[in-house]
């Protein structure tokens, strides 16, 4: 059987994680993020001392490892991967922008069958996440819809509303799956 590789996106407290880790344990796939590095080289490698070009070359050298270790799971689920990579740069390293956009172009890089996009509603992601405004989850939805099209071109994409049931939701998001197996 041929890998099927779903990826969830989202603006941060969109519920993104959380609904990857459930679809994945109720339907028995199995479940990684991206990046798999810590949280304090993450801190590292987006403060001043690191520049755009060596961040950005941390981020990818983890995204082929990821692949190299990942791409014999027969049902993966992931949370977060290249559509993050691209908003990200978009948004903090414009010169490194058009870099992730050939990156991603390139053949040899894995694409995911499915990206899951949740659309939470800015005011409920701040909840989730206060570290952020309503407007700077607003700039980062914006930069997720912006690059849609970027995906799209590899990727089939669904946005899905994150209302409602987690149960439901996740079976919704099955079921678009399954339509497509």
């Amino acid at each position: 059987m041929r890998q099927k590789f779903i990826v969830f996106e989202g603006i941060y407290g969109s519920g993104s994680q959380h609904l990857s880790l459930s679809f994945a344990l109720k339907y028995n796939w199995f479940w990684t993020q991206q990046p798999t590095f810590s949280t304090e080289k993450i801190i590292k490698l987006n403060s001043p001392e690191t520049n755009d070009f060596q961040r950005e070359t941390e981020f990818l050298i983890d995204k082929i490892q990821y692949v190299q270790k990942y791409s014999e799971k027969p049902l993966l689920v992931c949370h977060r991967f290249i559509w993050s990579a691209l908003v990200f740069s978009m948004k903090f390293s414009p010169k490194t922008f058009q870099m992730m956009k050939q990156i991603y172009a390139n053949p040899y890089f894995l694409k995911p069958d499915w990206y899951i996009f949740l659309d939470t509603p800015t005011d409920i992601c701040q909840t989730n996440y206060k570290k952020l405004s309503i407007n700077e989850l607003d700039k980062f939805r914006k930069a997720f819809m912006s690059t849609e099209e970027l995906i799209s071109k590899h990727s089939k994409v669904l946005t899905i509303s994150c209302l409602g049931k987690e149960q439901d939701i996740v079976e919704s998001i099955y079921k678009f799956v399954n339509n497509e197996l």
